[in-house]
């Protein structure tokens, strides 16, 4: 029976069994045994239980040893130590605490740091007005036509900044932009260029709002406009008004005119005096909505009951001598006229009446061309009674132009026109694609048809018609179709003409 490996080392004297030979674990102090197969080491569990039981079993009970009281030098080195710590933290956070102020400081004063801040403070929610007096201190009067036109132009769009090179001055500048168009500049300053790490400080502020301000200025003809010293000449004309009397008066004599110049591209408001003929400085009213100066004008004088009777009288003897054939006109006409000679040298024929009477005479649009000359028109209705009961009706609607000759007044002209309305020419000047002027001269501004002026497209284009250019008070040019001619560059009239300058506009040909 086997009796384990124990039992065989306390008795070593008795008999090995015979067996084949098996190799011997170690003794355990001069080498630790090799580990058994799973089966021999469940076999041999109660010897190991016992082989690790036993020095439990020899072990000596031992005293277990009071501890020590603190003395009063440990509390007082432990008190120190602690001091110490506390002391080591509170210096670490009173360092960190400066350190980080400092960095704050050092950030903020950082040009990145400093032009976000100017670019949020100026441009997030732009106050233009206020922009307009930092990049023009000196000029207070345009910011509020400024700050209306920023404000049209940007709205709510967003805008941005980017760094630009600032030369040699040591500044740092920003572009600020709406989308890809320039709107402002400004920059940053150190406040010690000598320091490693200065303080930059907002330097200045520029915009760009370069004016182009255009003004009309509306006078009588023979008036001498000039602006800022210089006299315009007549190509500023850009607009005449006359009436129809020019056709019918004495030459060198005019009746109602005016005549309208523009100065354009101007960068400031100018200083603009008008003269007379004589030379003698006239009044003018400005209309700052329109930048129009208009000459004041003298009031139109009304007909006086001397020129009142004259006309109603000489209305009453053309209608004497066209029903009745009384003869009265040599006394209210110029025998010497045209007029006279066709009155009386016509065939008028004449209905038998038994009565007539006058009534209903309105007098109207008198003017006074000169102290010798004047006009006015006359609406008379006479009712004639004819022999048979029946009544008709027969109608002066004319106007007389009275000239006085040898200290009387005599009619010189009578005609069925209202020679008083007004008749306005305007300028239209074409321009080819480099600017050039193909013509410009005043055109009937009721014209029904235009021409305009010949020009060759380029190759494998053909004209898409002529544009019109408007120029704002920043100098920005839009264009706007107003002629599309046909192949004979022609263009049909709808409605009255303005003046306007016009350039072409090419497109693909068909």
């Amino acid at each position: 029976m086997y009796k384990g490996k124990y039992e065989r080392q306390d008795n070593p004297a008795a008999p090995k069994p015979q067996k084949s030979p098996s190799p011997q674990p170690s003794p355990p102090i001069e080498q630790p045994p090799r580990p058994l197969p799973r089966q021999r080491t469940r076999q041999s569990e109660p010897a190991q239980r016992t082989r690790q039981s036993e020095p439990m079993q020899r072990a000596t009970p031992q005293r277990r040893k009071r501890p020590k009281k603190p003395t009063k030098g440990t509390y007082i080195f432990y008190g120190v130590y602690l001091a110490v710590i506390l002391a080591f933290f509170i210096g670490i956070a009173v360092i960190m605490g400066a350190l980080k102020d400092w960095l704050i400081s050092y950030e903020a004063a950082q040009p990145e740091t400093k032009s976000q801040q100017v670019f949020q403070q100026l441009f997030a929610d732009p106050d233009w007005a206020h922009i307009y007096t930092l990049a023009n201190p000196d000029d207070s009067e345009s910011k509020d036509e400024y700050a209306a036109y920023m404000q049209k132009l940007v709205g709510d769009d967003q805008l941005t900044f980017i760094e630009t090179a600032a030369g040699l001055s040591g500044d740092r500048k920003y572009i600020v932009c709406r989308g890809q168009d320039a709107v402002a500049i400004f920059t940053l300053t150190p406040d010690d260029k000598n320091v490693e790490t200065p303080d930059w400080q907002l330097g200045s502020v520029e915009v760009f709002f370069s004016r182009y301000l255009s003004y009309n200025i509306i006078t009588l003809p023979g008036c001498t406009v000039t602006v800022d010293g210089k006299a315009l000449d007549e190509s500023h004309i850009i607009r005449t008004v006359a009436t129809k009397a020019e056709g019918y008066l004495p030459e060198g004599i005019h009746g109602y005119r005016l005549q309208e110049l523009q100065i354009t591209g101007l960068k400031s408001e100018p200083t603009i005096v008008v003269t007379d003929a004589q030379g003698q400085t006239v009044d003018m009213n400005y209309d700052e909505a329109t930048k129009t100066y208009t000459q004041v004008m003298p009031e139109l004088p009304i007909i006086g009951d001397t020129e009142y009777s004259l006309v109603l009288a000489t209305a009453k003897a053309y209608s004497d001598f066209m029903i009745a054939g009384t003869n009265n006109l040599p006394k209210y006409f110029d025998t010497k006229s045209t007029i006279y000679k066709t009155i009386t040298g016509g065939m008028i024929i004449r209905q038998n009446y038994s009565s007539y009477k006058f009534e209903k005479e309105t007098i109207s649009d008198y003017y006074r061309y000169s102290d010798d000359l004047f006009s006015a028109k006359i609406n008379l209705v006479t009712k004639v009674t004819r022999t048979n009961g029946s009544i008709k009706e027969f109608e002066v609607d004319s106007t007389l132009i009275f000239q006085k000759i040898n200290g009387k007044w005599v009619v010189r002209d009578m005609v069925n026109v209202d020679i008083q309305e007004q008749m306005s020419s305007v300028r239209l000047t074409f321009k080819d694609e480099s600017g050039n002027i193909l013509s410009s001269e005043l055109v009937d501004a009721h014209s029904n048809r235009l021409s305009t002026p010949s020009i060759t497209a380029p190759e494998g284009k053909q004209l898409a018609g002529w544009f019109m250019e408007i120029v704002d008070e920043q100098g920005n040019t839009t264009l706007a179709l107003a002629f599309k001619p046909d192949a004979s560059g022609n263009v049909t009239l709808g409605q009255a003409l303005e003046p306007m300058t016009l350039v072409p506009r090419f497109e693909e040909a068909a």
